[in-house]
């Protein structure tokens, strides 16, 4: 199982791409909270702040948006949300799985290597048709 990572600017322009092999299993909850989460360290060090984060999960989305609790999925989001801190805030707004496809496209080309990759200031093959699409 992987997830892709799409780091875009204001103009929707993609500025950084990580595909990340997910190894462990994990019910679909824990797994999307764990990648908003991989996704703010990745943009943290590589110097981008966050302004808007969007997943297609709206339970992920509404826990992240919640006051918390401390099951370990409240935990994790917790964590994601002292992380936007850290980037000077910002909002974590659901789409609908259509309004990802960048993503998810990414998420499929992990399927076929073996570890976690980055792109800065290009995009991999397997997502350019879908963002010249995307910015049309």
């Amino acid at each position: 199982m992987g997830a892709g990572i799409i780091i875009q600017n204001d103009r929707g322009r993609v500025i950084a791409a990580q595909s990340v092999k997910i190894i462990d299993k994990f019910i679909p909850l824990t797994a999307k909270l764990c990648i908003i989460r991989v996704g703010l360290v990745f943009a943290s060090k590589i110097g981008v702040c966050i302004k808007i984060v969007e997943n297609d999960s709206i339970n992920a989305i509404a826990m992240v948006n919640s006051p918390g609790g401390l099951s370990s999925n409240d935990l994790v989001a917790n964590d994601i949300r002292s992380l936007m801190r850290l980037g000077k805030g910002g909002t974590c707004n659901f789409i609908p799985r259509l309004g990802n496809e960048i993503a998810h496209a990414l998420a499929k080309y992990v399927s076929s290597i073996s570890t976690t990759m980055c792109w800065r200031e290009e995009i991999p093959n397997c997502i350019d048709l879908l963002v010249a699409k995307d910015l049309s």
